[in-house]
């Protein structure tokens, strides 16, 4: 019915009229084609020797409405944040620096949405700071992968628990495995290795920043050859706490091998009755 009756209204209309507002639903459906859906964008800090390294389990916040919508960014250092709106206007993406807990607000121009397919962010800790970097254009690049949604904060502590029919790993090897994860926090974090005992604990005040906890994490990964979801890591409160999470992720990789498989999908394979291996 409204389609006939605007098609018969159009008809009366004098021909200029049908020629503009025919270029101007084309322009507009050209324009909302090309306005990307999603900014996409990766989160980093700088190691010693100037290379680049994810700044895992980043926090950006997007408000509306009076209201903050927080992302993750992924293992790699990536997220992807929605368009709230589709007028040629900048965007403001607020950051959580991890280590001071303040919030730091980066505005994009929207030249730079509009034309990226990939914008980055350095996090810097003397002095705290996170800024726009710079923006990787669309041509040849593959889209970041969606981190997901949370408006929660990481859980203060968590444990791994073995499933039943996973035996924990032998003691003489669980004990290498122990000192393995001692030296690589030590080394990590530049620590005489005699200081870095399973009471310490990763906190500011005894030397362990959040960059700190990523390459700890890291090397961790490229040892023992299995990742380290971002929200385990982040929930262990000690250094003991991760060795006994590393000795029981080696008991289960024997069991079941999790590499290239994503969490909850392996522990959907080991636990198929909903128990969680992961507890917090």
């Amino acid at each position: 019915m409204w389609e006939k009756i605007v098609l018969e209204s159009l008809d009366k209309m004098p021909r200029w009229v049908r020629t503009t507002a025919f270029f101007v639903a084309l322009f507009l459906s050209v324009y909302m084609a090309l306005i990307p859906q999603f900014v996409n964008g990766y989160v980093y800090f700088k190691d010693e020797l100037g290379g680049k390294r994810a700044y895992r389990g980043a926090e950006i916040l997007v408000s509306v409405g009076g209201r903050d919508f927080t992302y993750i960014a992924n293992q790699n250092g990536y997220f992807s944040v929605p368009m709230i709106s589709k007028l040629p206007q900048s965007l403001r993406l607020g950051f959580v620096h991890k280590d001071t807990g303040g919030r730091y607000d980066v505005t994009i121009p929207f030249t730079r949405l509009s034309t990226a397919g990939q914008l980055d962010f350095e996090v810097k800790s003397d002095p705290p700071s996170i800024g726009f970097v710079t923006a990787r254009y669309r041509q040849g690049m593959t889209q970041s992968l969606l981190a997901g949604i949370s408006g929660m904060r990481v859980a203060n502590a968590a444990e791994l628990v073995l499933p039943q029919g996973v035996a924990p790993i032998a003691r003489p090897e669980a004990q290498g495995v122990r000192n393995e994860v001692l030296e690589i926090v030590a080394r990590e974090a530049k620590k005489p290795l005699a200081t870095v005992t399973e009471k310490l604990e990763f906190t500011p005040a005894s030397g362990f920043s959040y960059t700190v906890k990523i390459r700890i994490v890291d090397a961790l990964e490229k040892k023992f050859g299995f990742r380290i979801p971002d929200d385990h890591w982040q929930s262990l409160r000690s250094i003991g706490e991760l060795v006994d999470y590393t000795q029981k992720r080696i008991a289960l990789d024997r069991v079941a091998p999790s590499k290239g498989v994503d969490w909850p999908t392996y522990q959907n394979q080991l636990q198929p009755q909903g128990l969680p291996l992961f507890a917090k």
